[in-house]
C-alpha cells in the first residue's frame, strides 16, 4: 500500500489510504481498531479493506446478516465472520440474559485474535440489535488486542 493504492475503490481517497495504513501497522503491533465504513459504496470499500488485510497475512473473516433481521439469530453476522476466520462460534447455550450472551459473544470474538485478525461485517444496516451491542461492547478491548473490526453500513438503506 505504498502511496495511492490503485486497487482502492473510487470512494477511498489518499488521506483514507494513509489512515488505513496506520491502522494496519498498529494491528501488527497488537493495537486493534474499529473502522466504520458508511455510504452507498460501504460494502465495496469494506471488501477491499478485507482483501488488503488478507494480503498482509492477517487472518480475515467476512460475515453478513441474514436478508431480514427477524430471520437471523443473534450475532448472526459475527458468527459467520468468526467461522470464516477459522474460529469457533460463541457458545450461547444456557445464556438466559442479553448481557450474558453479549459477554460470551465478546469473549469468542476476542479469543479469535491470537494474532492479527480482521472481522469484516457487511450490510450492518440489516443486522440485529445484538450485533450493534457487541461492536460497542468490544470497543474498550480493541486497544490491547490485535483485532480489526470493519463494519459496513449502507447509509442509503440504513434505518434512521
Amino acid at each position: 500500500m505504498e502511496g495511492r493504492d490503485r486497487d482502492a475503490p473510487a470512494p477511498v481517497n489518499d488521506g483514507e489510504v494513509k489512515r488505513i495504513r496506520a491502522v494496519l501497522d498498529a494491528l501488527a503491533t497488537g493495537r486493534g481498531a474499529l473502522v466504520l465504513v458508511r455510504g452507498p459504496d460501504a460494502n465495496e470499500v469494506a471488501g477491499w479493506l478485507g482483501a488488503v488485510t488478507a494480503a498482509r497475512g492477517v487472518t480475515t473473516g467476512h460475515g453478513r446478516p441474514a436478508p431480514s433481521p427477524s430471520g437471523d439469530r443473534p450475532f448472526g453476522a459475527w458468527i459467520r465472520a468468526l467461522q470464516r476466520a477459522g474460529a469457533a462460534e460463541p457458545d450461547l447455550a444456557g445464556a438466559d440474559h442479553d448481557a450474558e450472551r453479549l459477554d460470551r459473544a465478546g469473549q469468542a470474538v476476542l479469543a479469535t485474535a491470537t494474532g492479527p485478525t480482521a472481522l469484516v461485517l457487511h450490510d450492518m444496516e440489516r443486522a440485529d440489535v445484538h450485533s450493534y451491542w457487541l461492536a460497542e461492547h468490544l470497543l474498550d478491548d480493541l486497544a490491547g488486542t490485535p483485532l480489526l473490526l470493519v463494519l459496513a453500513v449502507d447509509a442509503v438503506h440504513a434505518p434512521e
